[in-house]
């Protein structure tokens, strides 16, 4: 019984029988193509809280004044391989409660938006927080709060329920 070998001619991609003898194995300089590649990549982004305003103490002479600022209340580390770049946004869906368990308005807790020292009233929707216009790698983000209290707010701890989204652009 004869063994047939099969050889593959890579100018015209042609098959043709060899018996019983292998090819001669070709150089690298024997054959040279260009090939063009086209990759498209996702834009992906990520982001990881750090630091989340879970809750807020109350104090009289914060419910006198009719406010309490909370420096720092949020650090969040986002990722983004977009360069067009990333929209961070916070929202509430489950709102804020006061000491007694009794829902407020998200419209009375704002949040500072990062590198702009404005603070932002939260809504149902959400709140652009950040925004860049590159890519970012393990970019920091570090938010304020503003608690707005209306007259004759008790004093205690205030539940917050806050989540955040990171989008790529």
């Amino acid at each position: 019984m004869k063994k047939i070998f099969w050889s593959i001619a890579l100018c015209d991609l042609a098959l043709s029988p060899a018996f019983g003898q292998y090819p001669d194995p070709l150089a690298l300089t024997d054959v040279s193509q260009t090939v063009r590649v086209t990759v498209m990549v996702n834009k992906k982004a990520r982001l990881e809280v750090l630091k989340n305003l879970e809750s807020i103490y109350v104090t009289p002479a914060d419910s006198a004044r009719g406010f309490l600022n909370i420096g720092k209340a949020l650090r969040i580390r986002v990722w983004c391989n977009s360069p067009e770049g990333v929209s961070v946004s916070a929202r509430s869906s489950q709102g804020i409660s006061d000491p007694m368990g009794r829902p407020l308005s998200n419209r009375y807790l704002a949040i500072e938006a990062a590198r702009e020292g404005k603070y932002l009233p939260l809504d149902e929707k959400g709140q652009e927080i950040f925004s860049s216009e590159k890519k970012e790698s393990a970019t920091l983000i570090d938010c304020g709060a503003r608690l707005h209290l209306p007259p004759g707010s008790p004093v205690g701890c205030y539940r917050v329920d806050l989540q955040f989204t990171a989008v790529p652009k």
